[in-house]
């Protein structure tokens, strides 16, 4: 048996047109298929040698080979030097024009204080004023007991404009007196109401106006004095030792003076009672923020230099803007 090895593997491509098989040496047509595609070939000879000791040689007729395609390389970012340093991006510039969207709470410290000032110039009468109060300021028994009468009045569910005409007509009796307003019956209180339009509410106002002054003749007044006093809030501050908290409570306990009655004589109060100031009840707060003179009552209290009459002529004003609707005057 005649035993065989393997000498070449060759791989055959054709390069041209390929001739048919009749035209091709046998080794060279087995290599090509019949549909042209390249085909492993395997040149085998016998074991033994010939006569002159040489192995006989079958070669297959190649195309040229093709140059090899160079290795590719993995195409790296080119890395940085330690020293490299990022490029800075241009500049901005960063002038803008003013935001019409600011409200009007951001203007600044000065746009504030003309804002006020415009504020106190135009509805900063005090309801103390309005009654005929010469000076709103003076820390008087007088003065202090018709800030609370018109805390009783303001209170109720009622027409401010009703409020203030009822309150004149309570002074204009003399009742800003807690004496004198303690010696009138209820029948002429409600009399005196009914002409001020106080009409909803008379009959139980005017005995909340008996009890007021009861109250603070009791609580508040001093018989040991040669002149005896008939009733001084006076006495109620020293009572709070100038507590704001405590002066609430007290004047809780008189019949008819709620919170919101606390309020109005705050808003009044702290023209004459300094350690009140400053104070804003929720309607001038909002009203406060819309028109921009502040957000809380420091805010608004820098707004008028720290001044506390200021404060309660401001406050006022700003209750008059809300409740007359009299935002357009001040933009807002």
């Amino acid at each position: 048996m005649t035993s065989f090895h393997v000498e070449k593997l060759c791989v055959v491509a054709p390069t041209r047109p390929t001739p048919p098989p009749s035209q091709l040496p046998p080794t060279a047509a087995g290599a090509i298929g019949v549909d042209n595609e390249p085909r492993v070939v395997i040149a085998t000879m016998p074991a033994t040698r010939s006569k002159t000791g040489a192995r006989p040689k079958f070669e297959v007729p190649l195309s040229k080979p093709e140059k090899a395609a160079a290795p590719k390389r993995d195409k790296k970012a080119p890395s940085k030097s330690p020293t490299s340093k990022k490029r800075a991006a241009p500049t901005e510039d960063k002038t803008t024009s003013p935001d019409p969207k600011k409200t009007k709470s951001e203007a600044p410290g000065d746009d504030k204080k003309r804002l006020a000032e415009k504020l106190i110039s135009a509805h900063g009468e005090l309801y103390l004023s309005q009654l005929g109060v010469s000076d709103p300021t003076a820390s008087d028994p007088k003065t202090l007991f018709t800030a609370l009468l018109t805390s009783l009045l303001f209170s109720a569910r009622i027409s401010h404009n009703i409020a203030v005409t009822t309150a004149k007509l309570l002074v204009k009796e003399g009742w800003d007196d807690v004496n004198r307003l303690g010696e009138s019956t209820w029948e002429r209180r409600t009399e005196v109401l009914t002409e001020g339009g106080y009409t909803h509410y008379r009959e139980k106002t005017a005995t909340m106006l008996g009890d007021l002054s009861q109250l603070v003749v009791e609580k508040y007044g001093n018989s040991s004095k040669p002149i005896p006093s008939h009733g001084d809030l006076n006495n109620l501050r020293k009572t709070a030792k100038d507590s704001a908290a405590t002066t609430r409570k007290l004047l809780k306990e008189i019949k008819g003076v709620g919170d919101v009655g606390v309020d109005i004589f705050f808003q009044q109060a702290q023209t004459i009672w300094p350690f009140l100031a400053p104070f804003l009840d929720a309607r001038s707060k909002d009203a406060a923020k819309r028109l921009g003179v502040g957000d809380d009552a420091e805010s608004v209290y820098d707004a008028v230099g720290r001044d506390n009459f200021k404060m309660g002529k401001l406050v006022a004003a700003l209750i008059t803007v809300k409740l007359e609707g009299k935002w357009a005057e001040f933009g807002a």
